[in-house]
C-alpha cells in the first residue's frame, strides 16, 4: 500500500511542478492528471492526505482551468467527509458553491458544446446535492426560526434554478434538429433537469404542504411531458424513477 501511495505522489505532485515549466502540456490535461491523483488517494483510503492536497492546490498559483479540475473532486470529497461527520449544512453549502458556479459559467457555455452539456449535468446533480442536504438539515434539532431560515433560503434558491432551467428550455428548443444528431442533447437535458429539480423542490418542504404538493405535480407534468418528447432516449425510461419517487412522495 505504501509503494502505491509512493507511486501516486510522484504522479500527483510531478504534474503539479511541470504545470508552471510544461508549454507543451495544456491546463486542462494538467488539471485532469491532478483530479486523477486526488480521486486516487481518496479510493485507497487516504482521504486527510487527498483533503490537503485539494486545499493546497486551491490555495496555489495554478491557471484557473487547472485548478477547476481538481476543485471539482475536492469538493465531492469534502461533501462526503461532511456526510460521514453529519455536518449537512456544511454540505448544502459546498452543493450551492456547485450551483452558482456553473449558472455563471453557463452564461459563456456555447450550447451543445461538451463543456455546456457537462455543466448543466453539474448544475442537476448540484441541485440534487443540495435538496438532500437541505432535507438532512431539517431532520436535525434546532430552533424553528433557523429551520425556517433554512427551508426559506432553499425554497428561494431552488424556485430561481426552476425558473433558469425553464428559460434554458424554451432557449433550447429551436437549437433541436432530427437531422443533426446530437442537437438535441441541450432540450433533452433542460426537460429532464426541469423535472427533476423540481421534485427536489418539493423535498425541501413539509411532505404533507401545499408548497411540496405543488412541486410533485409540476415535476410530473414536466416528466410525463418529457416522455412523451424523447420517448426513444435512454433518458425517458430513467425518468421514470424520478416519476416513481414522485408518487412515493404523493
Amino acid at each position: 500500500m505504501k509503494s502505491r501511495l509512493l507511486a501516486l505522489g510522484s504522479f500527483g505532485l510531478g504534474s503539479l511542478v511541470l504545470s508552471s515549466v510544461a508549454a507543451a502540456q495544456t491546463s486542462a490535461v494538467l488539471g485532469q492528471k491532478n483530479a486523477a491523483f486526488l480521486t486516487g488517494l481518496w479510493r485507497i483510503g487516504y482521504t486527510d492526505y487527498a483533503d490537503k492536497i485539494g486545499q493546497l492546490v486551491a490555495a496555489s498559483n495554478l491557471v484557473d482551468k487547472e485548478k477547476a479540475e481538481v476543485g471539482e473532486v475536492h469538493r465531492r470529497l469534502q461533501m462526503a467527509l461532511k456526510t460521514q461527520s453529519g455536518d449537512a449544512l456544511g454540505r448544502r453549502d459546498l452543493a450551492l458553491q456547485t450551483i452558482d458556479e456553473k449558472l455563471a459559467a453557463l452564461t459563456n457555455a456555447k450550447p451543445g458544446s461538451e463543456e455546456h452539456i457537462d455543466m448543466l449535468g453539474d448544475l442537476i446533480d448540484g441541485c440534487r446535492l443540495y435538496a438532500d442536504a437541505v432535507a438532512e438539515a431539517l431532520k436535525q434539532d434546532k430552533p424553528p426560526e433557523e429551520l425556517a431560515t433554512i427551508r426559506k433560503a432553499a425554497d428561494e434558491k431552488l424556485k430561481a434554478v426552476i425558473a433558469d432551467m425553464e428559460a434554458r428550455k424554451k432557449a433550447y428548443e429551436p437549437l433541436r434538429d432530427e437531422e443533426k444528431q446530437g442537437s438535441e442533447l441541450p432540450l433533452l437535458l433542460a426537460h429532464y433537469g426541469l423535472g427533476r429539480i423540481q421534485y427536489y423542490h418539493a423535498l425541501v418542504h413539509p411532505a404533507d404542504s401545499l408548497h411540496a404538493k405543488h412541486s410533485i405535480e409540476q415535476a410530473l407534468n414536466t416528466l410525463e411531458e418529457f416522455g412523451l418528447d424523447f420517448s426513444e432516449s435512454l433518458a425517458a425510461y430513467e425518468s421514470k424513477l424520478t416519476i416513481a419517487l414522485c408518487h412515493k412522495f404523493l
